[in-house]
């Protein structure tokens, strides 16, 4: 199960995790092991990250994201699909002009392509 958080959501465990421990007022030892204090700086540094201060000024946080794995494999999936497509449009085309449907092929790869550039900008 853990596999299949991404970044923020892992770090929210961590951070609910520590909450729950911490407000009973008894703290497992294991928390003070260098291994605990390593998966909270971990945890944290894939979701934040704190710019170099300037003299005088508080630190800036600045939000970071890694892509989630499963924008990547979905990535994969449309830009397959939208190639399977356009090589089957294109075969119908030269074997026989009346058996194609561009009102159906051509709004389908137009709007798989917007979706394959929505993914880009999430990843950057």
């Amino acid at each position: 199960s853990l596999l299949q958080f991404d970044a923020v959501e892992f770090l929210g465990l961590v951070e609910n995790l520590w909450a729950a421990e911490t407000s009973t007022g008894e703290v497992p030892a294991w928390f003070a092991t260098a291994d605990a204090q390593a998966l909270q700086v971990l945890a944290r540094e894939r979701v934040y990250q704190l710019a170099p201060r300037r003299p005088g000024q508080p630190p800036c946080v600045t939000r970071i994201l890694e892509p989630h794995a499963k924008w990547r494999v979905l990535l994969e999936i449309l830009e397959r699909t939208v190639g399977e497509v356009s090589e089957a449009d294109a075969k119908r085309r030269t074997t026989s002009e009346s058996g194609t449907n561009p009102a159906i092929v051509e709004p389908l790869v137009h709007e798989t392509k917007h979706l394959v550039q929505a993914i880009d900008c999430c990843e950057e």
